[in-house]
């Protein structure tokens, strides 16, 4: 009984829709079963758990029935039956009635169906005002600008009252490009905001030729939500020439007119820009250490960068890394006694651990970073074992203990060969970075090349995992 589908749905209710519930089971618009009633009555006390012994049939038969044989629970199938369907109807209901905006375009279908004009046509003008009132830039925004108008078009008196079928024919067909373009591109940011959220590759969809051209359409590249689709997407598809003018306009964009946006539509663009700082920065563009460190503030803060309501492990750490960078440690001290319970309960004190581990390395601490690592459970997630055995080595050269970094260099390096859920796009990261690591420290040595050869070596290598840190380390060539 415990895991019915019944049960399931009642558990997936909140408290207030639950008790609400039972004026919907009780109306007999919705249920003319008297003993569903009675097994919802009988259910409710066990509400929101739903662990007891006495959710057996034959204990919920004795109570509807007064009798527990096997006549009356088979009897008992039926108003079960009909207690799931009305939960299955009160969820839809509730559904319709939180969507308000599809509501209206149901509600405006009805009218059309039994003749009703006037009411049609008056519904016609509010929907129309609540749209442009409550305006988001969004896929959804598209999708019932066009039913509205599919609707209005379709009318047989529009004309007679409208006088303008063409106009409202243009419109329709509008909204529709622009929902379907907008589409189109909001499934390719989808697919890249995974990559970066998962922190693996995939392939990613290509756009069709004729998609982009008409993105490029006075319609769509005066919208300022396309013209950041694009811009982010012909960047990671073309890998694009960064311009600075180009990046503080959508940067400003998706900063200002954010509140305006769709909620899926406002976090796939703010990832991208997250994203493609992130590279930029990574790759040696100036001045843009400043702007990812607030870009990640900004996203915390207006808890954008939450997914399940909580800050996702590796933005958090991103967060503190960038912080570290630019010398703002007690910010970074402030930032984690504020949101450290925001993390999944799971990965809090490991994230804790690896965000001292980080602040101590900025300080120069090295024996305190090997401590904090020492604590890390790395067994519960293969990113933290890597995250600890890149820290131990920049604590090794750090401290100049070469001989304990070539057997750690070797052993990490037959790690990651070895490894079996580890991306080849992560392993051949990490395999540069060891490498150039081995670089560095045979240069100490022999200085067979100068910071500029350093520099364009690394330049060269387009996948390595802490780029950053080595540029940092060719400056002291």
């Amino acid at each position: 009984m415990e895991k019915s589908k019944l049960i399931q749905l009642f558990k997936s209710l909140t408290k207030k829709e639950f008790n609400e519930f039972e004026y919907f089971v009780k109306c007999p618009c919705h249920n003319k079963d008297k003993d569903a009633i009675k097994i919802y009555l009988y259910l409710k006390r066990y509400y929101p758990k739903f662990e007891s012994q006495r959710l057996q049939k034959e204990k919920i038969a004795k109570f509807i029935y007064g009798k527990e044989d096997s006549k009356h629970i088979t009897k008992l199938k039926y108003p079960m039956s009909n207690l799931t369907k009305c939960v299955e109807a009160y969820i839809l209901w509730k559904a319709v009635e939180d969507d308000q905006y599809n509501s209206a375009l149901i509600n405006l279908e009805a009218y059309q169906k039994r003749g009703l004009d006037h009411y049609f046509f008056n519904k016609v003008e509010t929907v129309k005002k609540k749209f442009d009132k409550e305006f988001k830039i969004d896929i959804n925004h598209y999708l019932l600008q066009y039913r509205l108008h599919s609707l209005l078009y379709r009318h047989s008196k529009t004309s007679r009252l409208y006088g303008k079928q063409n106009s409202i024919l243009k419109e329709k067909n509008d909204y529709l490009d622009l929902f379907i373009i907008s589409a189109k591109l909001n499934e390719k940011l989808i697919i890249l905001n995974r990559n970066f959220i998962e922190q693996e590759e995939r392939d990613l969809l290509l756009i069709e030729n004729i998609i982009y051209e008409a993105a490029h359409q006075s319609k769509f590249s005066e919208n300022p939500l396309f013209s950041a689709y694009l811009f982010f997407i012909k960047y990671f598809n073309d890998k694009g020439v960064f311009n600075r003018e180009d990046y503080d306009k959508v940067k400003h964009y998706i900063f200002k007119k954010f509140s305006i946006l769709g909620k899926n539509e406002g976090t796939n663009v703010f990832i991208l820009l997250l994203q493609y700082t992130q590279q930029l920065h990574e790759k040696g563009t100036k001045d843009l250490a400043r702007e990812y460190f607030e870009i990640c503030c900004f996203g915390i803060e207006n808890k954008i960068l939450y997914f399940n309501g909580h800050i996702l492990p590796f933005i958090f750490l991103s967060t503190v890394q960038a912080a570290c960078a630019l010398d703002e440690q007690d910010w970074v001290k402030q930032f984690m006694e504020k949101y450290i319970g925001d993390l999944p309960n799971n990965d809090q004190h490991n994230i804790e651990l690896l965000s001292n581990a980080y602040l101590q390395l900025s300080l120069k601490k090295y024996d305190l970073v090997l401590e904090f690592l020492r604590q890390v459970d790395y067994q519960k997630n293969y990113h933290y074992d890597i995250i600890m055995k890149v820290l131990t080595i920049m604590c090794f050269y750090e401290n100049k203990e070469y001989v304990l970094l070539k057997n750690f260099l070797d052993t990490f390096y037959a790690y990651i060969h070895r490894h079996k859920e580890m991306s080849n796009q992560l392993k051949e990261k990490l395999i540069n970075f060891i490498r150039f690591v081995t670089i560095l420290e045979k240069n100490i040595y022999n200085k067979k090349m100068n910071q500029k050869e350093l520099q364009k070596k690394l330049s060269q290598i387009e996948n390595v995992y802490a780029r950053i840190w080595l540029r940092k380390r060719i400056l002291l060539f």
